[in-house]
């Protein structure tokens, strides 16, 4: 079969791209051919070069929604893939079909429930509310990344007459993630961390995503210990109003802001790190979403701390450690309890949650769906 996965954006700030990457090479091997339509950005070409070199890629330039859209249209129609994957659907990579091809899967991959953000403007989560519908309406086939999604494209496909069920479909992590550890990276970082607790948080700096309460969380455990460290990798809006309260607090010398570390390096501060922190707040967007951040840290086996919502407690069960969702005396708490050195922790098995694991997936529900 070939499948070609429609993206849009860079991996440095949109997830879905991360779909696309990480199944290339597991479904070559199960004897698919697949292309990748992607914009041409730096972070996306090392991507691309980490996870699948060898992979059939379209680069893209980014112009106009319309152009956009009309150059991915173009291209799914000139190599004609038996099965279109759109991951995160938009106007960008809005493609429903494969022109004088009858026979084609179409596959809506949804991570998130953007109508539902209230940092969006009002007239935004009207347009993305018209796009979920329009998703149910024109895709053939929906793959969800977390349950309440699961739940929630259910009930928009009966609403319309449709009858199939979303699949059930989470982020994974790579296997090459696991082969970083003897990087001259993690050296480095192992002799300039010294002697230090790092805390880990890897994603965007927002307010809902939990950046202010990890920096008031370091002023509390500031009072208590001085041997750790808050390494804070991303990029986000918020990131000056972040910078100027870890000045105001006087937290300089306990929490960093590294930037966008590349994939080649990234493995290193994980394999580094002695906690990995995922705030998570009791709102309809995180129930929605999957945060991709989670099965990368699950191979390390080192104490992951968020709150019981959605796809974290889905994953982690009773082995990860859950504070009160926006509760700063609660995160600091637990991070604390995580931080104890003799602890051990039991999480399931990484190997049920790499990109194999999700290919072996796809190909059974292909199997169930498409037999011929």
């Amino acid at each position: 079969m070939h499948i070609a996965f429609v993206t849009h954006g860079s991996i440095e700030s949109h997830a879905t791209l991360k779909r696309a990457t990480g199944m290339a090479e597991p479904l070559m091997a199960q004897g698919h051919r697949v292309s990748i339509l992607i914009e041409k950005t730096a972070a996306n070409l090392e991507r691309i070069q980490v996870e699948c070199p060898e992979v059939e890629t379209h680069f893209l330039e980014r112009k106009s929604a319309l152009h956009d859209m009309w150059q991915r249209r173009h291209i799914v129609n000139e190599i004609r893939p038996d099965c279109v994957w759109i991951c995160g659907p938009g106007i960008r990579n809005w493609v429903t079909k494969v022109r004088g091809k009858k026979e084609v899967i179409t596959i809506a991959d949804h991570s998130e429930l953007f109508s539902v953000i209230p940092s969006r403007s009002k007239i935004r989560r009207l347009y993305d509310y018209v796009v979920e519908y329009l998703c149910a309406l024109f895709f053939q086939e929906h793959f969800v990344a977390s349950r309440y999604l699961e739940r929630v494209y259910h009930k928009k496909l009966k609403r319309i007459g449709r009858r199939q069920k979303p699949l059930y479909f989470p982020y994974a992590f790579n296997r090459k993630v696991l082969e970083a550890d003897a990087h001259p990276v993690l050296e480095s970082l192992q002799k300039k961390y010294a002697g230090q607790k790092l805390i880990i948080y890897l994603g965007t700096f927002s307010e809902n995503y939990g950046i202010f309460d990890m920096i008031r969380s370091a002023a509390f455990l500031k009072q208590s210990m001085s041997d750790f460290k808050f390494i804070l990798i991303g990029h986000g809006r918020e990131k000056e109003h972040a910078l100027t309260m870890v000045e105001e607090l006087g937290l300089q010398d306990q929490v960093e802001f590294p930037g966008y570390v590349p994939e080649s390096e990234i493995s290193s501060y994980f394999a580094a790190a002695s906690v990995f922190l995922c705030p998570l707040r009791d709102t309809v967007q995180d129930w929605a979403r999957c945060p991709s951040k989670l099965f990368m840290f699950l191979p390390y086996r080192k104490p992951i701390v968020s709150c019981r919502i959605g796809e974290a407690a889905e994953l982690l069960g009773e082995s990860g450690f859950y504070y009160t969702p926006k509760d700063i005396v609660s995160m600091t708490q637990v991070l604390n309890r995580a931080m104890d050195a003799g602890l051990e922790v039991q999480f399931p098995n990484p190997r049920e949650h790499d990109w194999e694991a999700r290919v072996a997936t796809f190909e059974a529900w292909l199997n169930h769906s498409y037999q011929k």
